[in-house]
């Protein structure tokens, strides 16, 4: 079952990247997540909440509220 995530990050030079909407498990810190072009950044904070827009659902149905990962994603603190 997809799991529905909001990627988010303060880092500028990211704001225009688009994440993934939807992963295959639970992200947990630590973990990387790849943007459409290729940039990469680590999971800082995962925080379970309600999708504040709704999540889709095949048309003509409108999107139904429901819970989301908020996924937090920042630069990692140093590279092996």
């Amino acid at each position: 079952m997809p799991i529905h995530v909001i990627c988010r990050t303060n880092l500028d030079a990211y704001a225009r990247e688009t994440w993934p909407k939807v992963m295959d498990c639970r992200p947990v810190v630590g973990d990387m997540v790849e943007s459409a072009t290729g940039k990469v950044l680590q999971v800082i904070e995962v925080t379970h909440c309600m999708s504040p827009k709704g999540l889709p659902r095949p048309a003509p149905h409108p999107p139904l509220p429901g819970p989301v990962l908020r996924v937090e994603l920042n630069q990692r603190l140093y590279r092996p």
